[in-house]
């Protein structure tokens, strides 16, 4: 009876373990198929998600590509008009006698090119962003290149009375660089610095070629010192951002667009190169530049802007039109003895200007 009792027991035991087990398997087939079920809708939830960021990025630079055609058509459409300005303003400045014509005429002329040089600005910032930036390489003196750009502010800081110095390693210093790429990046910097220096301040430029170190490599490295008011830390991290002003109000006591540090820094990273400004409120901030250049063999001429581009066309015929305005050469003594010129221009208004300027 015992042996037929415990037999029974244990039938019964396995039964209901056999019973559990399956209620345990039911139970976690259950939780599996729900937690496949959210998985699947995870799932879908992240493709559609997915899908979503993808159309909002293709739409972002559909966007973008847009705005960089926009601004690259609307700077070339300024251009003609400003020219137009330019050329005519120099005119009556350069043969007018009557004081107040000419200071009005001179007046035109300052602010069309300020107003050429932020389009230019524009224009360069769209073409970095677009990846149509090259760089044209050439041998060239970099030492009296940066000496030529300094000295283009003696007029600027004798009227101001800002000492400002120029200071090599060295009387030479041969490199491959991009002329007119480092002249804007040289520029900029000056141009910033001189702007906040006070009167009776100091602008200093130094150059020198750099080892390499701490995972830097060798190259051309140039330090523009002032002794403007400075900027504070907080906003140090945000003077390369674009149309970024350290003074935004409507009260602000200098001018600017917030483009010229961001073009700068685009154009120094181009060339595999950094910038870098280190200040303080009270002092003005020094800006590093290193451009891992390589070095070029002594006795090649100093490279001219070799950029081949429209903007940089257009900008060096405005320049070439202001310079024979303010100089005018000597003229054809009659119109058999004038060379003759063919002239290719969609605009009018162009077209009747340099007849103008052309004729004998």
């Amino acid at each position: 009876i015992l042996d037929i009792t415990f037999k029974k027991n244990a039938q019964e035991a396995l039964i209901a373990e056999r019973q559990r087990v399956e209620r345990l398997n039911a139970d976690l087939e259950q939780k599996v198929a729900e937690r496949t079920h959210a998985l699947m809708n995870t799932l879908e939830q992240l493709e559609q998600r997915k899908n979503e960021l993808a159309k909002a990025l293709a739409a972002e630079q559909e966007l973008g590509e847009l705005k960089s055609r926009f601004v690259s058509m609307a700077s070339h459409e300024f251009r003609t008009p400003l020219t137009l300005m330019l050329g005519p303003a120099a005119q009556i400045a350069a043969d007018t006698r009557e004081p107040a014509s000419r200071q009005h005429a001179e007046l035109i002329q300052r602010n069309a090119r300020r107003l050429l040089h932020l389009i230019n600005q524009l224009l360069d910032l769209s073409r970095l962003e677009a990846g149509q930036q090259a760089l044209h390489l050439a041998p060239g003196d970099a030492v009296a290149f940066v000496r030529g750009l300094v000295g283009a502010f003696e007029s600027l800081a004798q009227q101001r009375g800002i000492e400002h110095s120029f200071e090599a390693e060295m009387p030479t210093l041969w490199v491959v660089f991009d002329a007119d790429k480092l002249e804007k990046v040289v520029l900029n910097l000056l141009s910033n610095a001189f702007k906040f220096t006070p009167s009776a301040g100091e602008v200093r430029v130094r150059l020198r070629w750099a080892e390499a170190a701490d995972n830097a490599p060798a190259g051309l490295e140039l330090t523009v010192r002032d002794t403007g008011r400075g900027i504070s830390t907080t906003q140090l991290s945000h003077v390369f951002d674009r149309f970024y002003q350290a003074d935004a109000s409507d009260t602000r006591e200098h001018e600017g667009s917030g483009i010229g540090l961001a073009l700068t820094k685009e154009l120094v990273e181009l060339h595999g190169g950094t910038i870098v400004l280190h200040s303080e409120l009270g002092r003005g901030p020094p800006a590093t530049v290193r451009l891992p250049l390589p070095l070029a063999a002594e006795g090649t001429s100093v490279p001219l802007p070799q950029d081949g581009s429209p903007a940089a066309g257009a900008q060096l015929a405005a320049t070439n039109l202001e310079a024979g305005f303010d100089e005018p050469g000597p003229q054809p003594a009659s119109a058999a003895d004038a060379p003759l010129v063919l002239v290719v221009e969609d605009n009018p208004d162009m077209r009747a200007y340099l007849r103008t300027v052309l004729a004998p």
